[in-house]
């Protein structure tokens, strides 16, 4: 089982035995360590740095944007919002409205039935009273 440590620019392989004891790792030439140094160098430090700073200052500005665009759209949704809040509190008091005018209809007409049955009943008894004195 082969695993690789990264400690700054260099790269070494670590070796386990069936055990997990470590294994002295394998030499390499001169030549070798060369080679892979050079073509892992890399840009000046400068330029990776002035390359790195225009490429965040690119993604901040994206992100910038893009929150300034999320920013306006919530708040119109949100007045849209306060809007349709408003007009269902309009429609609600109309309804309720029309709903108490309507109770208040049907309770008219229970008392109204209610003063008909009793003067119905007042003239049956009176009715009835007249008829055994007969």
């Amino acid at each position: 089982m082969a695993e690789k440590d990264v400690v700054g620019s260099c790269i070494s392989e670590v070796e386990h035995d069936e055990r997990g004891r470590e294994v002295e790792p394998q030499t390499t030439s001169k030549k070798t360590r060369q080679t892979r140094s050079k073509s892992r160098l890399p840009a000046p430090i400068g330029e990776f740095l002035e390359e790195v700073s225009l490429n965040m200052g690119e993604r901040i500005e994206v992100v910038e944007n893009s929150l300034s665009t999320l920013e306006a759209h919530t708040l119109e949704q949100l007045d849209d919002l306060k809007e349709d809040q408003g007009a269902l509190r309009e429609e609600y008091t109309r309804l309720e409205v029309k709903v108490m005018d309507a109770v208040k209809a049907i309770q008219d007409q229970v008392n109204k039935l209610c003063a008909d049955m009793q003067s119905g009943l007042d003239a049956w008894s009176s009715m009835e009273g007249e008829m055994q004195k007969s």
